[in-house]
């Protein structure tokens, strides 16, 4: 999982986490950079997720511009916005990195900046689809094209879901 790096977009993140969880078993990496790990590494273990749940280190490019205790919106001033949105734009290759490394069967992202292809996604905020959970037939469509995640071999491809019980 890949939110961006404000907390409003990575706690609904660690929600949707905790509610499939509780229906499957799954091994879930959640990306974001260091500054963000301590209230995530809260939320995992004030839920008993620890052994379900795995903080990714996301690194962006050093600059004495922002410092990386500003690799956050968290306290982020706003005159930094625009740069810390430039060099999460930088983190294509490190994102790429963890994406060859992990080799996860599903990526789920709200950070659109890193030239990924759109398959099955609807660009609505996280949030908004957690009542989606309660709707465990719903149907999706499928597509047999794969797809390599810029500057990796790294091959992915639709496939049927399972339904979940």
């Amino acid at each position: 999982m890949f939110p961006w790096l404000a907390h409003g977009h990575i706690f609904p993140y660690l929600e949707l986490s905790r509610r499939l969880l509780i229906r499957k078993n799954f091994h879930i990496y959640l990306c974001s950079t260091p500054i963000n790990s301590t209230s995530i590494n809260t939320f995992i273990h004030n839920n008993n997720l620890s052994e379900s749940i795995e903080v990714v280190q996301l690194h962006l490019q050093p600059s004495h511009e922002l410092p990386p205790h500003y690799h956050t919106t968290k306290n982020l001033p706003s005159h930094l916005a625009f740069t810390l949105i430039k060099a999460f734009q930088t983190a294509e290759s490190s994102f790429s990195d963890i994406i060859t490394t992990l080799k996860p069967d599903l990526v789920i992202l709200d950070a659109s900046n890193l030239r990924l292809p759109d398959l099955l996604l609807h660009k609505v905020f996280l949030l908004l689809t957690l009542p989606l959970l309660e709707q465990p037939r719903a149907r999706i469509p499928i597509t047999t094209a794969f797809f390599v995640i810029p500057t990796t071999t790294f091959r992915f491809k639709n496939c049927v879901l399972p339904m979940i019980d």
